[in-house]
């Protein structure tokens, strides 16, 4: 419905703006209609349409809900490659989530790299999703890492926590 109310926008004349886009590819992103977000996200470039980082996130999102984590990542690195765009936590955890559903532990691993150089704040959510696709890439070393980390940054650990980083070590009879 977002989409043809879109349409008829175009027909009638009616520009459309940075928030009719980003409300046509929330709707997208809802509807599991990937594809069409980032055919959104075109034409919001070809119309000369500035996105903001609301537009990258809900596009990164509905990459993620789609388990298209190679595309998540390409729009991050779009995104930092436009001048005055800055990913926040909300895109990398997108990001983040899409390489779960990948399970694409080493991306993961590099966009937390990421975070840390732009100096985000990284939260437990953060590193409970990277820990857990390391712990189903059994990457035990790096699940114990990450908790260190997160205790010498001072981020809460929670029993997700520690359940991701208990469960290689019964693998292994630590």
């Amino acid at each position: 419905l977002a989409l043809q109310l879109m349409k008829d926008m175009k027909l009638v004349g009616v520009p459309l703006d940075v928030v009719t886009y980003n409300s046509g590819i929330s709707a997208c992103e809802k509807g599991h209609q990937w594809r069409k977000a980032l055919e959104l996200m075109e034409e919001m470039d070809k119309k000369g349409v500035a996105m903001n980082t609301v537009t990258y996130n809900i596009a990164i999102t509905a990459c993620e809900r789609a388990g298209q984590w190679k595309q998540a990542i390409r729009l991050v690195k779009q995104m930092k490659q436009r001048g005055g765009l800055i990913p926040n936590l909300m895109t990398f955890n997108a990001a983040v989530s899409a390489c779960e559903k990948g399970g694409k532990w080493q991306q993961a691993m590099e966009l937390l790299d990421d975070l840390r150089e732009m100096g985000l704040v990284l939260n437990t959510t953060t590193y409970n999703t990277v820990i857990g696709i390391c712990e189903k890439g059994k990457k035990s070393q790096e699940v114990l890492q990450l908790v260190k980390d997160m205790r010498t940054h001072g981020v809460e650990r929670n029993t997700d926590t520690y359940a991701a980083a208990i469960r290689p070590c019964e693998k292994a009879g630590l």
